[in-house]
């Protein structure tokens, strides 16, 4: 497996956190008061001012964050290494086209062929 698999596996899991998160702190915001739950459910970021406003959503909503921008780095790393990894196959079938026409290029080039098959004349 690679790197970027790995990355993607990564992300992935942060993607979940957050998205686990973020569930939790809507939940605990309607738990709280419907006026709550609903600006988690309708604002963004809602839900996470609700979790900094209260001290003991603190460390979830601290979490949270970390989870979103480890997602969002992840996503952008692994998103530059394939692009790299898609340039790189591009160059190689360039190379590769470009000997092939080199190559044809030289077939049509040759204006007789003798050919010794060993029959006498």
């Amino acid at each position: 497996m690679s790197f970027i698999f790995y990355l993607f596996v990564a992300g992935g899991l942060l993607g979940l956190l957050a998205l686990a998160l973020h569930v939790a702190m809507i939940v605990l915001g309607f738990r709280t008061s419907v006026k709550w739950g609903l600006v988690g459910l309708l604002v963004p970021g809602g839900s996470l001012v609700f979790a900094l406003a209260r001290s003991g959503r603190r460390a979830m909503a601290l979490i949270f964050l970390a989870a979103i921008i480890g997602c969002a780095g992840i996503t952008a790393a692994t998103a530059c290494l394939t692009a790299r990894s898609s340039i790189g196959a591009v160059e190689a079938a360039v190379a590769g086209l470009k000997e092939f026409e080199a190559q044809t290029e030289q077939l049509t080039n040759i204006e007789s062929i003798d050919l010794d098959l060993g029959g006498e004349d």
